[in-house]
């Protein structure tokens, strides 16, 4: 058995929820809702500072359980036993994480941990964590901007959508090609929602785990993965249903349909997806070549440490307050 930490790494509106909660599923594995640590701390480590500090310690630890979206609230993080871990853990991100997540498998009564985040690339995982194994899903793009030009934070046009997610799977698969078959494995959404036990067999046996039916059949066990304020994941919370894959030929208009696929028409063969005809993708790039003045709306911020904290925190308490159900 190993220790090894694991992540699951995908584009938005994936399957990364899903495939976490089937992880976390297994006995052998703790899998909490998503962190979004390397966004809000990792990535702003020229703001938290050495934490070798105490103060820096204890502020980065704060914040590192105390998202602006109760995403954590049912995870039972106690601060002071966390600081006095990371007190006595080596003082870099990476150990800090891994006290986070130690904590959390141990209250579960698990060997390992599984952490995802969508958008966190498998590059950045294997710099804060070398030893990780990342099991990284790709769903087909169509259905992937469907999705997410549905989702209560959306603000993206269906053309950068395209763009990022393009970007995303070929630093992945770069990645992977890099790093080699013990530490990265690709799978398809549309496996996993068609053959479950299929694909969780492979994915096991690449974790060096055996495979436990109770990831498919317990639906009960998924729910320590998804944040009650998470509506948008509960999805992952039912049994799996093939019937979601391919539902971009009724959700995605068809102008945007076309931008996604003059962008992502290679990718799509390369990833065994339907791929599009040839005036389609002819008609998207003449639509995406009018919209180049647009931008991604959630650029890079300018400014001091100071400047980009409290932009990431406007950001994300924005976002939670599109995602918090009224009341």
């Amino acid at each position: 058995m190993t220790s090894r930490p694991i992540f699951v790494v995908g584009y938005e509106r994936s399957g990364t929820t899903l495939l976490q909660a089937m992880l976390g599923a297994h006995p052998n594995i703790a899998a909490p809702p998503e962190l979004h640590y390397l966004l809000r701390i990792v990535e702003l480590r020229d703001y938290y500072g050495d934490l070798t500090d105490d103060d820096n310690l204890r502020r980065a630890v704060h914040d590192t359980v105390n998202p602006p979206l109760e995403m954590l609230a049912g995870c039972g993080f106690d601060e002071a036993v966390l600081f006095a871990a990371a007190q006595r853990a080596e003082r870099s991100y990476g150990a800090l994480l891994t006290v986070v997540m130690d904590d959390f498998a141990r209250r579960q009564g698990k060997p390992r941990w599984s952490e995802k985040t969508p958008g966190q690339t498998a590059r950045a995982v294997l710099a804060l964590c070398p030893d990780a194994q990342v099991v990284h899903i790709v769903r087909d793009p169509r259905d992937v901007v469907a999705s997410a030009l549905q989702a209560p934070w959306s603000s993206m046009p269906a053309r950068l959508h395209a763009e990022n997610w393009r970007a995303f799977v070929i630093d992945n698969e770069r990645l992977g090609s890099e790093a080699g078959p013990g530490v990265y494995l690709r799978v398809r959404y549309e496996d996993l929602s068609a053959a479950p036990d299929a694909v969780l067999r492979e994915v096991t046996a690449f974790l060096g785990e055996p495979f436990d039916p109770g990831m498919v059949d317990d639906l009960a066990a998924r729910h320590a993965s998804v944040a009650a304020a998470a509506t948008w994941q509960h999805g992952a919370l039912e049994a799996v249903d093939p019937s979601r894959a391919g539902t971009w030929r009724h959700r995605l208009p068809r102008r945007a349909r076309a931008q996604v696929v003059a962008i992502t028409h290679r990718l799509l063969a390369t990833l065994g997806y339907p791929p599009p005809g040839l005036m389609e993708v002819a008609g998207g790039r003449v639509l995406n070549a009018l919209a180049r003045s647009s931008r991604d709306p959630r650029g890079i911020v300018e400014g001091t440490p100071a400047d980009r904290y409290r932009a990431v925190q406007a950001h994300l308490a924005a976002t939670a307050a599109r995602v918090r159900p009224s009341r």
